[in-house]
């Protein structure tokens, strides 16, 4: 539940899970019992866990992150493009049995491409 008073908080904590005897008694088959006994300490860890500011703040990092990486995939796009041209050209090229000493203006065209991309696709 989010609490919307004098502060705003992104997440309220949980209540304390119920103790192992109060959990148990929903149990219907005895096979299942392990199962349950994880997800009743899975719940106690998690529990235990929001209750930490680090794990908030890492769950702020991790988001973060996520957004600065797309920021770079983005920003490297033309970077992407500019060697899946040359990675053609360069089939064509060996398909119809160009070497790239002979490419010609094809080689000044990778090479251009290199240049503008810093440290684009080398031609060789």
């Amino acid at each position: 539940m989010l609490d919307l008073g004098t502060h705003t908080k992104l997440h309220a904590s949980p209540e304390r899970p119920t103790w192992w005897q109060e959990y148990r008694r929903d149990v219907r088959h005895r096979w299942t019992i392990p199962f349950h006994r994880l997800e009743w300490c899975s719940r106690h860890v998690a529990w235990a866990l929001s209750r930490w500011s680090i794990v908030q703040i890492l769950e702020h990092l991790g988001t973060f992150s996520l957004l600065i990486a797309v920021i770079f995939y983005f920003h490297e796009a033309p970077q992407r493009r500019k060697i899946k041209l040359y990675q053609a050209w360069r089939v064509i090229n060996t398909a119809q049995g160009i070497g790239p000493d002979r490419a010609g203006p094809r080689s000044r065209l990778f090479a251009r491409v290199g240049q503008e991309s810093g440290s684009g696709p080398e031609v060789g």
